[in-house]
């Protein structure tokens, strides 16, 4: 029987019949002319530049958020710059990686790219931080092509190959994100913070010209000849679309404002996660329980072939929750426990994304270099684990010690991520490449927001309970009054010098005790954070034992959508005009025979793939 996977493509039946072919002959070359042709290199150029600047108009501002907030604010709200970022990405992603599956990638990529350079336009000229947040929500958009980017790669390359073209992208955009702390904080030093958006506006009109220019994939009549445009868009799932954007959106306000901007039991923290909660519960009930034409999520798509997909999805999810909570919990231990410094800061910061990012790089040529790919990522898992355990037994005194653990640390999670990105999308076919991406890009993004406040909750309510302690007991044992322990802690939260020397009783000596202590209990509470990340990477390594062996009959030399559209011409090579059929597609017949002749192929021709264990 086949799979629900091919009955979700059979609108383009040929695809999945050259995809099978391939597989039964892994064999066979790529013609490297195409990869020459300056279509291929127009778009691939859009792609790095489009990828760089929307790394800078988000991670670099990120970075010196505080600094944006006192010049324009200042002004709490601040905080939900990040948090628009996040919850329209997370919309985004779904949405257009599924529906650029069905219409085509063309005007998706290009109207995305223009909602980058509108939302730096605003960000730029903004006055006030409310603007700043309505600019989140067009580079929240934009930027799921930033994080999905193996989408618009991934279809135009051999599948054997993604993982080469994916570090190329990388390798060239490390930099920009490597460095991101210190470039953003000498942005703000030395000119202005808004330049951050203007080097974005810039790369992102260049990229926009190149990929108008050169990105030309098959036209949505190339893809879909059995029925119009009006067919489809009938068809469209707005009830899933509905639910996901109000889950998505609503979840992660409550989770980011829990603990910061409000209290956990707030009404407003309890109601935007109820009602999210509630939304995602619908959202899974309608798609697997209506009868859709076209639902946004196929629900036998995500659950067939766990071991192809579902565990797999699993791990990159964890390991995104992993990913999220060192990058935020970091570098604000960072300036609590090693340096004051902002530069010096910066550089601690960019440490770890360094390797984040350097592991991400060269994830995709490990995975390809021989097979046993669960094995690879069995042990990208394991040095997850050890690393972090590692960090939790570590005080202040071993800071060289400390940086190296959470660097090898957050350099396995980038060789972890990559890997799992190839995996997703050489398990399905390359017709559901967006759905696939998306759909995993979707739930870390969830999950990196549910990892985010459970994190920051632990580091609060550590930090809440063990600053008093260790800093009372070391400022008595220095010689404190114990009367002066109201104005040493009001002294703490102001941090100023002015304050500290304002304390009855303080001394040069005393100061530094306490300023130890401080440094000692903020380390300590760091320790909780990365047992919990601990707990998250070993439940990722249990999962990655549940994943198949490898995925060496998948990583064949096809070519989902050529640039040339020789791709569309074998698919369709009677040149047939799309049908002007406005009924319901289940009626449309050749459909149902296109599916029917399209499941008998690939039955026949492969029983092994078509079981893909």
């Amino acid at each position: 029987m086949a799979d629900a996977e091919r009955l979700a493509v059979a609108a383009a039946p040929g695809r999945t019949n050259r995809e099978m072919a391939a597989m039964a002959d892994r064999s066979s070359k790529v013609d490297m002319s195409y990869i020459r042709s300056w279509h291929f290199a127009g778009t691939y150029a859009g792609i790095v530049l489009q990828v760089g600047a929307l790394s800078i108009a988000f991670l670099w501002p990120m970075a010196v958020i505080s600094y944006i907030n006192q010049d324009i604010g200042p002004t709490p709200n601040y905080t939900n710059v990040p948090v628009v970022y996040t919850a329209l990405n997370s919309v985004g992603l779904l949405v257009c990686g599924r529906l650029s599956d069905i219409y085509g990638r063309r005007y998706f990529f290009l109207g995305m790219q223009l909602s980058g350079i509108i939302g730096s336009i605003i960000a730029a000229t903004a006055k006030t931080i409310t603007t700043l947040i309505v600019s989140s929500l067009f580079i929240g958009i934009a930027s799921t092509l930033s994080v999905a980017y193996m989408i618009f790669m991934g279809e135009i390359v051999p599948v054997r190959h993604r993982g080469f073209w994916s570090a190329s992208i990388l390798a060239w955009i490390c930099p920009i994100q490597y460095f991101a702390p210190t470039l953003a904080t000498l942005c703000v030093l030395h000119q202005s913070w808004r330049w951050i958006y203007y080097i974005a506006i810039i790369l992102l009109g260049c990229s926009f010209v190149l990929i108008f220019v050169s990105y030309h994939p098959p036209s949505f009549g190339q893809l879909h000849q059995e029925f119009s445009k009006r067919d489809l868009v009938k068809s469209l799932d707005i009830g899933g679309i509905f639910l996901w954007a109000v889950g998505a959106v609503l979840f992660i306000l409550g989770m980011s404002w829990g603990g910061g901007l409000y209290r956990w039991d707030s009404a407003p923290v309890i109601s935007c996660i109820v009602i999210g909660a509630v939304s995602f519960i619908s959202f899974f009930v309608w798609e697997a329980n209506f009868p859709l034409k076209a639902p946004l999520v196929n629900w036998s798509f995500f659950v067939s072939t766990p071991r192809k997909y579902l565990f797999p999805f699993a791990v990159s999810t964890i390991a995104g929750m992993f990913y999220y909570g060192i990058s935020l919990i970091w570098p604000i231990l960072v300036q609590a426990v090693y340096t004051s410094d902002p530069i010096q800061g910066s550089w601690y910061s960019t440490a770890v994304y360094t390797s984040i990012f350097a592991g991400a790089t060269s994830g995709g040529i490990f995975f390809h270099l021989g097979d046993h790919h669960r094995l690879k990522c069995i042990v990208a898992n394991a040095f997850m684990v050890i690393f972090t355990a590692a960090a939790c037994t570590l005080n202040r005194h071993h800071q060289t010690t400390s940086i190296v653990c959470i660097c090898l640390a957050s350099y396995a999670t980038g060789v972890l991520e990559t890997m799992m990105n190839i995996w997703m999308t050489a398990a399905r076919s390359v017709e559901n490449i967006g759905l696939s991406l998306g759909l995993l890009g979707a739930f870390r993004s969830l999950a990196g927001a549910l990892a985010q406040a459970i994190y920051v909750t632990v580091l609060n309510n550590k930090s809440t309970v063990l600053i008093p302690q260790y800093v009372t007991a070391a400022a008595l044992k220095a010689g404190l009054p114990e009367s002066s322990l109201g104005a040493l802690f009001a002294a703490i939260s102001a941090g100023t010098a002015e304050a500290f020397a304002n304390v009855p009783g303080i001394t040069p000596a005393i100061q530094l005790d306490v300023i130890n202590a401080l440094k000692d209990a903020y380390q300590k509470s760091g320790s909780y954070v990365y047992i919990v990340a601990t707990a998250f990477a070993g439940l990722g390594l249990i999962l990655c034992f549940c994943m198949a062996k490898d995925l060496s009959e998948d990583l064949t030399s096809h070519i989902g959508k050529s640039l040339d559209n020789k791709t569309a011409q074998q698919d369709h090579p009677s040149g047939d005009k799309v049908s002007s059929n406005e009924g319901d597609l289940e009626k449309d017949g050749n459909y149902r025979a296109a599916a029917a002749v399209e499941i008998t192929h690939c039955e026949d021709l492969n029983t092994d793939a078509v079981q893909r264990v």
